[in-house]
């Protein structure tokens, strides 16, 4: 994948929800609401040989943090290097609810994610994200999958030969994507 990635990471499952499909009326709410007390924090590679300066100087703190908007705490992810914002908690049989805003300051592009079935150490995807799938958060290309290392799913799609691409399809063929399958 590409390096460039501007990652609202490993989440942007922050401001999403997770939920048991056995009671599709109890959420649970991943973000607290206050603080991210109880996120895993990981500042990872640069947006580029052009923001290597801002790199440097990015902490956690500025990278990461709460504010206030339209009356609500929301967690606010600067952009300015690429990183990643996991719950440590596992989850199955989930269904996920995300809200997301772009901010006004634009780094390189705007570019980010929803990476789920994470699994393993910060860094090994690109110096910055562990292995997983991400659900694409680009500005005017939201929704295509990405698979990072050595991670796999099976997915309803069909082919569009004018565009050589798959496109998800409730109740088409499930094809296998991944390292050595695409489809």
């Amino acid at each position: 994948m590409k390096n460039q990635i501007l990652t609202v990471v490993a989440a942007i499952v922050f401001i999403m929800m997770g939920s048991s499909c056995q009671r599709e009326q109890e959420w649970n709410a991943l973000f607290n609401g206050q603080d991210l007390s109880n996120w895993d924090k990981f500042l990872g590679s640069s947006l580029g040989p052009d923001f290597d300066s801002l790199a440097q100087a990015a902490t956690i703190g500025q990278v990461f943090s709460v504010v206030e908007l339209d009356g609500e705490n929301v967690i606010r992810i600067s952009g300015e290097i690429n990183g990643s914002l996991a719950t440590p908690e596992s989850f199955e049989n989930y269904h996920l609810r995300l809200v997301f805003k772009w901010g006004e300051t634009v780094y390189s592009r705007r570019n980010s994610g929803l990476l789920y079935h994470s699994f393993g150490d910060f860094g090994a995807a690109f110096g910055t994200w562990m292995p997983n799938i991400e659900f694409q958060m680009m500005h005017q290309n939201l929704g295509d999958t990405y698979l990072m290392l050595n991670t796999a799913c099976e997915t309803e799609v069909i082919y569009i030969e004018e565009t050589g691409q798959f496109v998800y399809t409730p109740g088409a063929d499930a094809l296998i994507f991944g390292e050595h399958a695409n489809g």
